[in-house]
This record gives structure tokens, C-alpha cells and sequence, in this order.
């Protein structure tokens, strides 16, 4: 084995899925490579302020706000434009004026590796490989079920995506297949279905989202009216308004009800559950999967979500509402058709790839090994 080596994985803190696939691959690298020091940092510390603020907040606004022009600016820039259009040199301008420490940060250190969970740092790390400012290798992880062009930027020397299809899609942008492994979405360890006998009484999980996006009220205030006794527990994510919120509403006698804000229980709250409602970010769906849950998907935003949201109904391993007012409907008729739950609980698991993050830490390690030959 070679000496220590250094590597630097990078996410942006644009909700909570970034930084989850990113400490899920440190904690897969630290395993694999015990002698290695790893850093796992927020591009966007580096950011000046306002750029941050923009970057960070901006994304969810518009998303909450105007859906249509997010849809519309997903679509434009999921173009195959012959060489650099001049969006992506006014994106590149406004990258680099809004993150100068960051440069000088990398160009300051010496890393073996750059591992990126977010097509932010992966733009910028390409841009200064192009410039010959740094050398260091770098590798993509993609977090949702379909790969945008955002994510293309090279030099890269491999991207790892979510599934075969969004292998295809990178293909056709002109990454060579041998640089494309599709490895899943990495998470956490301790995701899997539980073995357990269950209650009679079905386990739903509301699952609002790190940052407690999407009509999670709306969504609980629905459930509560199945006939069917069930077992809720409800994940506000950090938004403490909402989880105050959820607490207030009356639980009728036959339910049982558990709110939680931000919580590091997720893998246990999972494993327990029959049904899980959830916005569609990659790496809840993949979480989901790999705990054997049938996936119901609300209200997705358009781009990434629907793509995510589309993955699991082509492969029946979910549904999506579209109207919060068809949840006790729909969820009642799922509860009535225990055939089809069970169908769709397998459907989710084989569809899982819970060794993403070993994957993609072990295939990573063999750039650095190139690397240190050329060198």
C-alpha cells in the first residue's frame, strides 16, 4: 500500500443530499483506505456572501415560487451545444467572481484526489485543470436518477451516476462509456428493510426534506383522515415553524402520530415503514430503496423530481399524487391491495444499490494510483 495519501470531497450546501452522498463516500473512503486523510468541506464556505445567499437560498426560492421558469431554465441548459455556449461562460464568470478563495485554496494544497457531489466544484476544479493552475484528479457523483449536463465538465477523469439510463444520457454529451460507472447514489450505511414482524397497523413515513420542503401540512392533515388505524411519524426536516405546526393538529383516536424536526433516526424510521411519502431528491429515494419501502411521491418539482419521480413508477416501485387532495384515495387504496404493497416493497429493494458509496470509493482510489505514475 502507498504512503497517506490526501484526498478532498467537495459538495455545495444546496439542501441537505449533497453533503449526505459526500460523508457517505468519506466514511466508504476512510474504510478503504484507512492510512488516508480526507476532507469533506461546503464549496460554499468559500463563497463570498452574497453569492452564498444567492446560490444557496435562490435555488429553493424560484423552485417554491415559479416552477415553470425553473422547468423552462432546466430544459435549456440540458442542451448538447457544440463547444462552450456563452451561458456557460457567463455561469463559469460568475462561479470563479463569486468563489476567488476557493482557487486559491486549492491551489494552495496538495490533494491526490477531488471527489465532487455537486456540479458546482466539479465546473471550477475542470476550469483550473483547462488553465494548468492544479493537476489533481478529479471524480463526479451524481445524486439524482437522471444526469443533467450541469454535470459535465471536463477534464474529468470519471463520473459515477446514478443508473444505467443516466449513463446513457452522459454518453450522448460525449463522456466515453469507459468513463462512466453506474455505481447508485451513495448513502449512509444502515439502510435495509426490516426483518422484523410488523403491527397490524400500517407505518407510514412523511418525510419533509432536510430543509422541511414541499406541503408536508397538507400532506399530514390528509393522512389523518384514512379510516385505516395507522402508525405515522412525520419528519419536519430543520424547519422548527413547521414541525411546531404538524404538532398542533388534533390526532384522531385511531391513529398514532410522531413529529420529529431534523433527525439522524432516519435509517431506523425508514426500515420500519410500509409506505414513505416524500419529495423526490435523489438521495431520499435512495434511501427509501434500499429499506424496502413502497414510494409515494408528492407534488414534485419539475426537473430533477420528476425525473426522480419517473424512475419509480417506470419500474413500479412508487406512485406520485400530484394533488394533496387524492392522498387518502390513493394511500387507502394501496393499504386495501397488500398483493400489490408487496410487489412494489421488492420492486423497491432490487431497484436499490445501498453499496453505492464502496463502490465509488474503491473505483476512485484507482485514479489516484494513476496519478502518482504519471507523476
Amino acid at each position: 500500500m502507498n504512503p497517506s495519501i490526501n484526498i478532498l470531497i467537495l459538495y455545495a450546501s444546496v439542501g441537505e443530499g449533497h453533503r449526505s452522498a459526500a460523508l457517505a463516500v468519506q466514511s466508504a473512503m476512510k474504510e478503504a483506505r484507512p492510512d488516508a486523510y480526507v476532507d469533506c468541506l461546503d464549496v460554499l464556505q468559500f463563497a463570498r456572501p452574497i453569492f452564498k445567499k444567492i446560490y444557496s437560498g435562490g435555488y429553493v426560492s424560484l423552485l417554491q415560487r415559479a416552477p415553470s421558469l425553473v422547468a423552462s431554465l432546466y430544459e435549456n441548459f440540458d442542451q448538447n451545444r457544440p463547444g462552450d455556449s456563452i451561458l456557460d461562460c457567463v455561469r463559469l464568470f460568475l462561479e470563479e467572481s463569486g468563489l476567488p478563495e476557493f482557487e486559491e485554496f486549492l491551489q494552495s494544497r496538495r490533494y491526490d484526489l477531488i471527489i465532487n457531489t455537486h456540479f458546482l466544484p466539479t465546473e471550477i476544479v475542470a476550469a483550473l485543470k483547462k488553465r494548468e493552475k492544479i493537476s489533481v484528479p478529479q471524480v463526479t457523483v451524481t445524486t439524482d436518477f437522471m444526469t443533467h449536463k450541469l454535470w459535465v465538465h471536463e477534464p474529468c477523469e470519471h463520473y459515477f451516476t446514478a443508473t444505467a439510463e443516466g449513463a446513457e444520457h452522459l454518453e450522448t454529451f460525449g463522456v466515453p462509456k469507459n468513463k462512466i460507472t453506474p455505481a447508485g447514489i451513495p448513502i449512509r450505511p444502515g439502510f435495509h428493510p426490516n426483518g422484523l414482524v410488523k403491527n397490524d397497523r400500517p407505518s407510514i413515513l412523511v418525510i419533509g426534506g432536510g430543509l422541511g420542503l414541499g406541503p408536508i401540512l397538507d400532506i399530514y392533515r390528509k393522512l389523518l383522515e384514512i379510516e385505516t388505524p395507522l402508525t405515522l411519524q412525520v419528519v419536519a426536516g430543520r424547519n422548527e415553524q413547521v414541525k411546531s405546526d404538524l404538532e398542533k393538529f388534533p390526532v384522531p383516536p385511531r391513529h398514532q402520530s410522531c413529529i420529529y424536526g431534523f433527525t439522524e433516526k432516519m435509517p431506523e424510521l425508514m426500515s420500519h415503514a410500509d409506505i414513505i411519502l416524500t419529495k423526490p431528491g435523489g438521495l431520499s429515494v435512495s434511501e427509501a430503496l434500499a429499506s424496502g419501502a413502497v414510494i409515494c411521491v408528492v407534488n414534485p418539482f419539475p426537473g430533477q423530481e420528476d425525473f426522480n419521480a419517473g424512475f419509480l413508477i417506470r419500474n413500479e416501485a412508487g406512485i406520485s399524487i400530484k394533488d394533496t387532495n387524492l392522498i387518502p384515495d390513493e394511500i387507502s387504496a394501496l393499504l386495501n391491495n397488500k398483493n400489490k404493497v408487496e410487489i412494489m416493497k421488492k420492486n423497491s429493494h432490487n431497484l436499490s444499490k445501498p453499496h453505492a458509496a464502496r463502490t465509488i470509493a474503491e473505483k476512485s482510489l484507482e485514479f489516484v494510483a494513476a496519478h502518482e505514475k504519471r507523476n
